[in-house]
């Protein structure tokens, strides 16, 4: 079935702040992509002498816009003097401990709350049995069909006892 939606007007100034908040956070990117691209007097500005008239001529940095002439030698330039091959090292290094760290961590978090031998540890019983109720909504389905102190057979659907 087609359904045909109505247009709301709360819908366009969500749609708005979307595309301003998009526009914010990928302008970085954009900035950081065309000022690696630049020679340092494109992004610095520069002055040199006009040989027919003999004047100082002031050239404008080009902050914003796209690059007149397209420096990808500098990406090769950066590898070879910025020693950039040892901070992409060191950095993979860093972010591998760090997730073997965390994932060591969790699994002894998952084991300690998840209790495999069947009772209760002292981590555990600081959380509470049930969802609160407010949890247990419509809108925010967090609890589903849940045992009745121990009693499989009894549940509790949303919180609630069933009638």
């Amino acid at each position: 079935m087609n359904e045909v939606r109505k247009f709301k007007f709360s819908n366009v100034i969500v749609h708005l702040l979307l595309i301003i908040l998009v526009v914010i956070n990928l302008f970085p990117l954009y900035w950081m992509l065309t000022f690696s691209l630049k020679t340092n007097d494109e992004i610095l500005g520069h002055s040199y002498v006009d040989e027919v008239t003999g004047e100082r001529v002031r050239v404008e940095p080009n902050r914003v816009g796209l690059p007149k002439q397209w420096e990808w030698s500098n990406y090769s330039e950066a590898m070879n003097t910025g020693n950039m091959g040892q901070y992409f090292l060191n950095s993979l290094v860093v972010a591998v401990l760090v997730i073997l760290i965390t994932l060591v961590a969790s699994f002894m978090a998952t084991y300690a709350l998840t209790d495999s031998r069947g009772h209760r540890t002292g981590i555990r019983d600081s959380f509470p049995d049930e969802t609160p109720e407010h949890l247990c909504s419509s809108d925010f389905p967090l609890c589903g069909l849940r045992a009745v102190h121990g009693n499989p057979d009894q549940h509790r659907v949303h919180g609630r006892y069933p009638v």
